[in-house]
């Protein structure tokens, strides 16, 4: 068993960040004791005789600093670069930003010797810093939706938004421990993709809703007057009534059947939210709607919470919609996992409202403005609340694409088929680095064009 000495303060926060380390990405048994060092020290109880160091750097911050501009990290950030160490570290590129820490005199960031070994990364402050968003709650920059935004992040200004850092700390520390003691083993995670649907809008309101019919025709003849234009419309509302025309947002069989072909179980994540400006609402009650729960159900598919806009900051919203979902459910379905509209979340709060509910995984946590790993991992980590210093009883399985980010013109705009799937594949193939969860969102209403639909099938079988 690996004994654990963690310098003295910060206990909660220490002991968060160990246990996510040892016990849910490297799965070997451990026990942590507090000592009076100023640094961490890793030994193994049944060959004490060799250690390894790590530097702490973000634990020594003052309490009165704490969750202060003074305690985020200096930037630039320092670049440690590995290509010349002697072991295999699994790492996207052997140049690792690293967030806190200070390389030694000699220049080295890892000095190894035979029984002992010294990381002057501080490996636990920077995985505590990025898994639990400290930065959001220090700074104060929000988009028009109230989101924190991908470009003011510190992955983003240190362009390592498209890297699982925190694993690959992960890693640094696990080849260091592997150096000086050979026969450690591990047990290994499966790299899994979990293709997820928000379903803001399961059909297309303008060929079932008469007001938006008579809303449709109307700006076709004066709007836009387009009297052509409003014949169409009007011809495509009867045939979809006769059955000869099929509703376009209505993908769900054939995003069902892709997960199919290749053993994969979807998630669709219903709103119950009241109409409003960002909330197009739907009846749970509906035929339609609850014919369409019932066959994602009966072929295996998940249903999951999408509380909608104004849910990010009000629990009393979000609670009364989650009711209203399990109200309309048929009966046998049960939810457990779910995502914000809009992917409005702020950084501790939205977590407290899934931790204080029964549900056990959120599933929010990318920036809508850029596709890339936001914690920092493709892991899934249970939450710490960094206002209240405690842990949460909240599963977060990150969302490390969403296809909007990529493709929408106000986001990261690419047009192009070609570059859009690169990047998507390498966010999976840096999945699979690290046998972790390839989580993709592609909403229903996105894949109604037939180049959408090759691009979405090209991202999950390559």
């Amino acid at each position: 068993m690996f004994i654990i000495k963690k310098p003295k303060g910060y206990d909660a926060e220490r002991d968060y960040t160990i246990e996510y380390v040892f016990q849910n990405v490297l799965q070997i048994p451990f026990k942590s004791v507090t000592h009076g060092d100023l640094n961490w020290e890793i030994t193994n109880d049944a060959c004490k005789d060799k250690k390894v160091i790590v530097s702490d750097a973000l634990f020594q911050i003052g309490n009165d600093d704490w969750l202060k501009d003074q305690s985020l990290p200096k930037t630039p950030l320092e670049i440690a670069d590995l290509h010349d160490y002697p072991g295999n570290v699994n790492l996207c590129k052997p140049e690792i930003p690293v967030i806190y820490g200070k390389k030694k005199e000699n220049g080295k960031w890892l000095d190894i010797g035979i029984d002992h070994a010294e990381i002057t990364i501080d490996i636990f402050g920077s995985i505590f810093f990025m898994l639990t968003r400290y930065e959001e709650v220090v700074k104060k920059s929000r988009d028009a939706h109230g989101r924190f935004p991908a470009r003011f992040s510190l992955a983003y200004l240190e362009n390592f938004l498209d890297r699982p850092i925190v694993n690959e700390y992960t890693e640094i520390l696990w080849a260091v421990m592997k150096r000086l003691w050979p026969v450690l083993r591990r047990r290994q995670r499966e790299f899994r993709i979990l293709p997820t649907h928000d379903v803001d809008c399961p059909f297309d309101p303008s060929l079932n809703n008469p007001r938006f019919i008579a809303r449709t025709i109307g700006g076709d003849l004066i709007k836009r007057k387009s009297l052509k234009q409003g014949l169409k419309h009007a011809a495509d509302v009867v045939n979809f009534k006769l059955g000869r025309r099929k509703d376009p947002f209505d993908t769900f069989d054939w995003i069902m059947q892709q997960s199919e072909n290749l053993d994969l179980k979807s998630a669709f994540f219903f709103k119950a939210a009241k109409r409003s400006k960002y909330d197009k609402r739907y009846s749970l009650y509906s035929t339609r709607t609850r014919e369409l729960i019932g066959r994602t159900h009966s072929r295996g598919h998940e249903i999951g919470f999408h509380p909608g806009y104004y849910t990010a900051s009000d629990q009393k919203i979000w609670n009364r919609e989650l009711s209203l979902l399990r109200d309309s459910l048929p009966e046998g379905i049960k939810i457990t996992k779910g995502r914000q509209h809009y992917l409005r979340f702020e950084v501790p709060y939205t977590w407290r409202y899934w931790a204080d509910s029964d549900l056990e995984t959120d599933s929010t946590m990318a920036f809508a403005d850029f596709a890339g790993f936001r914690c920092g991992t493709c892991i899934p980590f249970y939450v710490f609340d960094v206002k209240s210093k405690e842990k949460l009883n909240l599963l977060e399985q990150p969302l490390i694409v969403m296809e909007r980010s990529i493709l929408n013109q106000h986001y990261m705009g690419i047009s192009s088929y070609e570059e859009a799937l690169d990047f998507m594949l390498k966010l999976k193939n840096r999945c699979r680095m690290f046998n972790g969860d390839f989580v993709l969102l592609w909403h229903n209403t996105t894949l109604v064009r037939e180049e959408d639909r090759r691009l979405y099938q090209q991202t999950l079988i390559n």
